[in-house]
């Protein structure tokens, strides 16, 4: 008896090993190897975390990324970089800064194409005086055909700079290009809320309204002008001063029917708004 309980036991401790051995080689039991694998695991992948702010590998372990500083980790105090959507990652300026820059760019596109088309129209208007006082300069030598200047000038004259006015605009915005040749220019075209081509009623309603300011002037000095010319009306002090006052509220008018209103999808000026217009960038 005393011999058979040995052998027992090492019986037991022979079949005990293998069993262990087995699992462990069929996966399912305790791998010796686990933690060094887990330890390069974690290695690799400390060596090649990327930020999710900005896509940057880190080179070890760290609660910020090297590259923008946005923490991997939320700390006790909250930063800028807690909320990615805060904050542009192009060039280091934050959403407000790049709408205020896209809004200047815009700004000065509609400034200048704005120039431009009043050089365009101002010489078309200059070539039709030039051409009407040649005309007239003709007809000087036969009084029969005094009267029949005189009307042109009072009345086929103010018609013809106010379809020019009005026209010009309409013509190209209403075209295909959709745009005059400063817009063009400037890489602007115009259309309506449902990004269409304008039709030409709306668009000469807001030339109308941009324009009104200059007509309003205009009309105001003509008066003054006819008023002297009829009646020999010589321009004194008080004229001077009536013609000079309305020279800057009616500067000031049109500058406040260009202010440039609504969100950064709009970017409207008054005339645009009433007239449902949108100039767009290319």
């Amino acid at each position: 008896m005393s011999k058979f309980v040995p052998v027992a036991s090492s019986a037991h401790n022979v079949s005990a090993r293998p069993t262990m051995n087995s699992s462990s080689k069929g996966g399912s039991g305790f791998d010796p190897e686990l933690a060094a694998k887990i330890e390069a695991l974690e290695k690799q992948q400390a060596l090649h975390k990327r930020c999710p702010s900005c896509g940057a590998s880190s080179t070890s372990q760290r609660l910020t990324c090297e590259s923008c500083g946005n923490y991997f980790e939320r700390g006790a105090e909250e930063t800028i970089w807690d909320n990615p959507a805060a904050i542009f990652k192009v060039g280091g300026q934050t959403e407000e800064e790049q709408q205020l820059a896209a809004l200047k760019s815009y700004l000065v596109k509609r400034i200048v194409a704005k120039a431009i088309d009043s050089v365009i129209v101002g010489s078309l208007i200059f070539m039709e005086l030039v051409g009407y006082f040649g005309l007239a300069r003709g007809f000087n030598s036969m009084p029969q055909y005094a009267p029949l200047m005189l009307n042109i000038l009072f009345w086929v004259m103010p018609v013809l700079v106010l379809v020019t006015v009005l026209g010009y605009q309409a013509a190209f915005e209403a075209s295909p290009i959709q745009a005059t040749p400063g817009k063009l220019a400037m890489s602007l075209y115009v259309v309506n809320a449902d990004g269409k081509q304008m039709g030409s009623e709306a668009l000469i309603f807001k030339a109308f309204l941009s324009a009104l300011p200059a007509l309003g002037f205009a009309a105001v000095y003509l008066y003054f002008f006819m008023s002297r010319w009829r009646f020999g009306m010589q321009l004194d002090a008080i004229s001077t001063a009536v013609l000079a006052i309305s020279g800057v509220a009616f500067f000031v008018t049109f500058l406040s029917l260009h202010i440039i209103l609504g969100a950064e999808k709009k970017r409207q000026t008054i005339p645009d708004l009433l007239s449902g217009t949108f100039v767009q960038e290319r």
